[in-house]
């Protein structure tokens, strides 16, 4: 008895599928191999994550702080004019980069607020090297051109800028 014989055509696709799987397999497995070495090799490829700036409306504590009212004995200028305050404060005008290390009283008017990302900021200029407040644990439901004064320490920024720290939540409205 004679056995079959296979016709030519079915041996080579037997032998090309084969061949297919084959290839799968093999690639399937480079897949597994490399990503267990990758795992082991660099078990952090993933990025840190980086600091996402917060828009400038964003308030920093989880509720607003007002500032509090002004005692009766510091009204503030609104001519925008330089000059010093009857009851102990400073227009924002006169600090300078002199009195760093006193502890004063400032005054002014707000040419705008805004968050630094790390403080909330009052800025009283539109000069970029002009004093401003600022105060990294709460912002102040403060406009532009109310006038706002608080007392703290005059301290520098590099180019000599004076600003101010507001303490303890001590922002007054000017009366």
């Amino acid at each position: 008895m004679e056995t079959p014989q296979v016709p030519e055509e079915k041996k080579k696709n037997s032998k090309l599928i084969y061949i297919i799987i084959g290839i799968v397999v093999l690639c399937l497995g480079c897949i597994a191999i490399s990503a267990i070495l990758g795992f082991f090799i660099f078990p952090n490829l993933t990025p840190e994550p980086t600091a996402t700036p917060l828009p400038t409306n964003t308030p920093l504590p989880p509720t607003p702080v007002p500032p509090t009212a002004a005692p009766e004995n510091t009204p503030a200028s609104s001519e925008g004019t330089s000059q010093q305050e009857e009851g102990g404060c400073v227009y924002w005008k006169d600090v300078t980069a002199a009195m760093e290390g006193e502890k004063v009283c400032v005054y002014g008017e707000v040419y705008k607020t805004y968050n630094t990302n790390e403080a909330w900021r009052i800025d009283f200029g539109s000069e970029k090297n002009s004093f401003f407040m600022y105060d990294t644990k709460y912002y102040y439901n403060v406009k532009v051109d109310d006038c706002v004064m608080a007392e703290g320490t005059i301290k520098l920024i590099s180019g000599g800028v004076p600003y101010l720290n507001i303490e303890n939540q001590k922002l007054y409205f000017c009366q």
